[in-house]
């Protein structure tokens, strides 16, 4: 009695399952819903839109990288030109501290040269002295003090 108390609904339960599953389905039933079609349409047009976007984003980080080395690259020429350029400009200083010392020599010698210019020139006075003729001993013509 025991067993036949869940033997029953056990077997009808099976049997149900059984009729179920055996029955055929309807044409309808295999068809797709259209509001499933759309759905299923959106999904796959989703799916290839974010192919698109991940190979897209693949591209972006390629040349993010790309520009990256390039920027790098750009920035040391950079410096590389700053220092030039810091070079280039201390011997300019140094060359125009050379010019203005050179100008201001050229400047000192010109007035020098127009002081010299603007002082009239006087001749140097000559001084004759005559001297007495040498005194030659034992010359003939001489006669000689003893």
């Amino acid at each position: 009695m025991f067993r036949t108390r869940y033997l029953l609904p056990s077997l009808f339960i099976v049997s149900a399952i059984i009729v179920g599953c055996s029955k055929p389905q309807s044409s309808s039933a295999l068809l797709p819903n259209p509001a499933d079609r759309s759905v299923e349409a959106k999904a796959t047009r989703l799916e290839a839109d974010l192919k698109k976007a991940n190979e897209e984003i693949a591209k972006l980080a390629a040349q993010a990288r790309l520009d990256a080395s390039k920027i790098k690259s750009i920035e040391s020429e950079r410096e590389e030109l700053k220092m030039n350029l810091k070079n280039r400009i201390s011997e300019r200083d140094i060359a125009a501290g050379k010019l203005d010392s050179f100008r201001t020599n050229v400047k000192e010698l010109l007035g020098q040269l127009d002081a010299a210019v603007a002082t009239p020139f006087q001749p140097i006075p000559e001084v004759v002295t005559i001297l007495p003729p040498p005194v030659v001993p034992n010359s003939p013509g001489i006669p000689l003090a003893e």
